[in-house]
């Protein structure tokens, strides 16, 4: 989990939602309001120099993903590429995932060689680390979990297969492309927008929201992408959204069986995802069904805790998200409806 975050990054990362979400600026713009926004927090932050440094890095990490959602050229790409370069990574959490979104550019772009230069070293790094036979559960997970990325993105460009498909038609004003998740997210936002301004049932929304969601599974699998990945990711959407609508049980229900039968990347978003679904449960009094979903895996993630090797910050950020699934536990066993 992730530490809390300050009021001036909330602040700075919804700025950065702003752009990144819309679906009516260019490349060309969304680059400029990102260079605003790192010139007004810099500016904020002079007196901070290590602040000074992220605020550069972040603003740089986000106009690599624009680059890359937005199919920009290899040289657009490899200039934004060194920039990071030259700012340097946060950790190496963000090393790996910056260098496999820079790969993808390269494929996209068929510069394959240039890509595979990125990522194979990364690949005999996770290796490595894998077999030190002392290495904690905590980074063993993660280099796990990135050499299965690394190699899927090594044998995509081994094969020389840029992925391209046919694009549908462009929304109006719209001059973006996008992966299928983000593609969900984005036309989703629009929905729940209108939904406000026309008084829209959930039931109607959920039939648009499932109407997109086919669109965007089927965008993935056109496209080479993670069928898995997106059909997870945008289950949890729904299920959220179910949940602030208040939706019926029954409705929540439908929804939390499929998400079962597709799975859950890790054990953090099954307890994340178990607990949005207990609220549901919860809210419609099914106090019993919450707690036998909910209750065996706190111990689990009490467990893991325990045992991992994280950092203070994200120890603490981990243990009050343990804290908030403890306390509705507790309100599930004493049956206190919300």
């Amino acid at each position: 989990m992730r530490r809390r975050l300050e009021p001036e990054e909330i602040e700075f990362t919804k700025k950065i939602d702003m752009i990144f979400f819309s679906e009516e600026l260019s490349f060309e713009d969304a680059v400029r309001e990102y260079r605003r926004i790192e010139a007004e927090f810099v500016e904020r932050e002079r007196d901070t120099q290590w602040k000074v440094v992220e605020t550069r890095r972040r603003i740089t990490e986000w106009i690599l993903r624009e680059a890359l959602d937005c199919e920009q050229p290899q040289e657009v790409c490899r200039e934004i590429w060194h920039e990071l370069l030259q700012r340097g990574f946060s950790d190496i959490f963000t090393r790996h995932s910056m260098s496999g979104i820079y790969a993808g550019c390269c494929r996209h772009n068929g510069a394959f060689d240039e890509g595979l230069a990125v990522i194979e070293p990364l690949i005999a790094e996770c290796e490595r680390g894998l077999a030190d036979p002392t290495l904690p559960p905590n980074p063993r997970a993660f280099y796990e979990q990135q050499l299965a990325s690394h190699r899927k993105i090594r044998d995509v460009l081994e094969a020389g297969f840029r992925g391209d498909t046919e694009e549908e038609e462009p929304e109006p004003d719209s001059t973006r492309t996008t992966r299928p998740r983000l593609k969900f997210v984005r036309r989703t936002s629009d929905l729940f927008r209108r939904s406000e301004a026309e008084n829209m049932s959930f039931e109607e929304e959920l039939r648009e929201m499932r109407r997109i969601e086919a669109e965007c599974v089927q965008r993935a699998v056109d496209g080479g992408w993670d069928v898995l990945e997106t059909k997870q990711g945008i289950l949890g959407w729904i299920l959220r959204r179910a949940l602030d609508r208040r939706a019926p049980l029954d409705v929540c229900r439908e929804i939390w069986e499929e998400m079962l039968q597709h799975g859950f990347p890790d054990p953090d978003r099954r307890l994340q995802m178990s607990g949005i679904y207990a609220q549901c449960c919860q809210l419609h009094g099914a106090f019993e069904e919450g707690l036998a979903i909910l209750e065996p895996l706190i111990p689990e993630a009490e467990q893991a805790l325990a045992k991992s090797t994280l950092p203070e910050p994200d120890r603490r950020d981990y243990e009050d998200f343990l804290l908030r699934q403890r306390e509705l536990r507790d309100e599930l066993k004493a049956g206190i409806r919300k």
